[in-house]
């Protein structure tokens, strides 16, 4: 697989977040399933929730959706629109309550420089948008007028 390629470190964190996606993949699969056989008239109850009854074939229609959408993000490959793509499904396991710990610890991991940078994506630091007059400051070079030197020569005139 290609995370071995990826130095030891940020290997950890590929390896968690591929589990947990194919773990989500798999559960969605499972429930693909269970709509189906609801479908098929094999469970013989409808599928609801108290009084609230789903409908089996949109229901199946949407596990089937989740399950492809985390099995496709288990298995892509170190391209900038890929990290994109995993980060968007890790964003919509958020919504999902019971694995809500689970989804902040990895979408934590996959924000990561050292995640970010197999994949192509350019880690800029802080100050590089900033003008080079104030870059300078962020730098250990101080800006004109910030020296003490030239302060007392501006109050001496």
């Amino acid at each position: 697989m290609w995370f071995w390629k990826i130095d030891r470190p940020a290997r950890s964190g590929y390896i968690f977040v591929g589990l947990y996606l194919i773990a989500h993949a798999l559960l969605f699969v499972g429930l693909t399933a269970l709509g189906l056989a609801a479908i098929s008239g094999a469970l013989g109850v409808p599928l609801a929730i108290s009084q609230v009854t789903f409908n089996p074939y949109y229901f199946t229609a949407v596990m089937f959706g989740l399950a492809l959408a985390f099995g496709i993000a288990a298995a892509v490959p170190l391209k900038p629109w890929a990290w994109q793509y995993t980060a968007s499904v890790l964003a919509l396991s958020l919504g999902l309550i019971l694995t809500l710990p689970l989804a902040i610890f990895a979408l934590g991991i996959w924000l990561r420089d050292e995640i970010k940078r197999p994949f192509g994506i350019l880690i800029q630091g802080p100050d590089v948008a900033l003008p080079p007059e104030d870059r300078r400051l962020h730098h250990g070079d101080p800006a004109p007028g910030m020296v003490p030197e030239q302060d007392a020569q501006i109050l001496d005139s």
